[in-house]
Formats: C-alpha cells, structure tokens, sequence
C-alpha cells in the first residue's frame, strides 16, 4: 500500500498523514510508525530501506513516512524500487512538496499510485478558520488577544483545538496577557504537552510528542532542561499552595499572574513529592550522560517510560 502527499502545507501534510494512519489502524489494529525527514535531522535513504526491509518482532503492520521536497534524478533510482513494493504488512507514505515532472520515471509510476495533491490554505484562510472556531465556542475573547492568537496559531493551525481547549477554561473576557501565557509558539507549546502527558501519566502521548520533538531537531539534553524549567515552576506552586499560600500569593511571590496559577493548579494536579522525583530524576540523569556514562537517547527514553508509570 503506497500513498503520495503532494503539498507544500505542513499542516495539511501532517493532517493527510494522520488520516491514512488512522484508516490503517482501523484495518490492522496494531501499527509500528516510523517517520524520515531527508530534508534536515541527519536522516538518510539507508534509513528508509532498512525501515523497509525490516520485518516486525510483533507482527504489527509497518508504516514508514518519508519526506522530502522534491525529487532529483538521484533520488529517482532509489525511489523506483520502492514504489513498485506490494507487501501486505507495509505501507509507505511518500511525501513532497513539489509535485515530480509528469515525463519523469517517478512521475509516470504516480499514476498507479493513490496521490492526494493537497491544495495550501492561505493565510486568510487559516485566519478565518480561528475566527470561526472562536465565535462557534461562544468564547469571549478581546480584538487585540485574537489577533495574538491568530499570529501565534497561523503557522501551526493544527494546535487551534488543544489552545482552544484550554481558553474554554476561563470565564469572562480573554485578554492579551493571557494569550500570551497560555498559548505560546512551537517548541514551548510541545514542551507544555509533553510535561503534561508525564503528570497525566499518558505513556502513549509523551512518547508521540517526543518522537515529533526529536524528529525536529529537539535534542534530549534540551528538552531535559526544558522539562525541568517546567516542572520546577509547578513544584514551586504547589509546594507554595501547601503550606498555605493563597493563588494570589503564590503568584505574587513568583511573579506569575494568578490565572497561570489556578491553571497550573487545576489542570496539573500530581503531588509535590512525585514532582520533586521527576526533577532529581532528570538532574541524575543529565549529570550522568555529561560524564559520558548513558546514551543520551536511550536515558531520556527510559525516564520518560518510568515517569508514565
């Protein structure tokens, strides 16, 4: 089974993407994903064939993912062999951002093939779609916090629900400030996630947030000291709420807004002591891949799995 995604959308791509995903797992239950970007990480064809050419310990059905923005006569070679592939338990989903030339050797086999050429939305369809989604919510949001939302959501519409989500948390007006709390830019955004998938518990989520973070370039040793800055601001919280502090106090005292605070109180509730173990965990952990003593992938890996337990 071979998928073309042809867009130069991120957002619709990675949206074509779920959605093939989602129809296998309908279809075979159990899948094993595995995710190629040659246009940057390092990741080379090799990888991909190795992908290809090996089998599953658990009999789950293989979907490989390889992206790329166009193809040369190069990659034309390697490409050829692939998509003439019919093997039942691998699906391979291929995806451009340059439709390949209709007389070339990729491009002749395309027609055999199932292509979603995916038109890009514009930037004011992608404002309108906010918009919508705010008024259909009936949230009561200031002009100048929806143009903040609009401009930290434009590149990345696909976070709209999840910041969405946590805005129907508040009653009363939206302001700017709280936009730019609670609705941060990219990194910091997958940054929240992940934190939060691990004071949830969510094995599955944390694993698929770190896997999208790496395949981006996150390194471990920076998501380490992001994950620390997060968990010690919510051990600061709630070892202040312990002892007594009120949310404004706490927030005073810290230099947060109260919003922030009830947030964090409401939505992030593990006890201080099992956040106090997350953060010796990590600076343990960090110290001993410094030293050269653990691999730095397969530590983050191994805490992240014992801190979803």
């Amino acid at each position: 089974m071979i998928d073309i995604v042809i867009t130069t959308s991120s957002f619709l791509m990675n949206g074509k993407i779920k959605e093939i995903t989602e129809e296998r797992r309908d279809k075979f239950k159990e899948l094993e994903i595995k995710e190629f970007d040659l246009n940057k990480n390092g990741d080379q064809f090799d990888d991909v064939l190795e992908a290809v050419s090996t089998v599953s310990f658990f009999n789950e059905h293989r979907i490989v993912i390889v992206k790329m923005d166009a193809v040369n006569k190069e990659d034309e070679e390697r490409i050829l062999p692939l998509l003439n592939l019919t093997i039942y338990d691998l699906s391979l989903i291929f995806c451009f951002k340059k439709k390949p030339l209709a007389s070339s050797k990729v491009g002749k086999a395309l027609k055999t093939l199932n292509v979603h050429v995916l038109k890009a939305q514009t930037d004011n369809e992608v404002l309108n779609q906010i918009r919508f989604a705010v008024k259909h919510r009936g949230l009561n949001i200031e002009k100048d916090a929806l143009l903040t939302l609009q401009n930290n959501l434009k590149s990345q519409p696909e976070r709209l629900e999840q910041e969405l989500n946590k805005l129907e948390l508040y009653d009363g007006n939206i302001n700017k400030a709280l936009i730019e709390e609670l609705v941060p830019a990219s990194l910091d955004d997958n940054v929240f996630a992940l934190s939060d998938a691990v004071l949830k518990k969510d094995l599955k989520t944390a694993f698929e947030i770190y896997h999208a973070l790496i395949t981006n370039g996150v390194e471990p040793i920076q998501l380490m000291g992001l994950l620390g800055g997060s968990f010690r601001r919510l051990y600061q919280i709630t070892s202040l709420k312990q002892i007594g502090y009120s949310n404004d106090g706490i927030a005073k005292a810290l230099g947060i807004s109260d919003k922030q605070v009830y947030f964090l109180l409401k939505n992030r509730k593990r006890p201080w002591r099992d956040i106090l173990k997350l953060l010796n965990d990590l600076a343990i952990m960090d110290q001993k891949i410094k030293l050269g003593l653990q691999d730095r992938f397969l530590s983050f890996e191994l805490w992240l799995y014992q801190a979803c337990q």
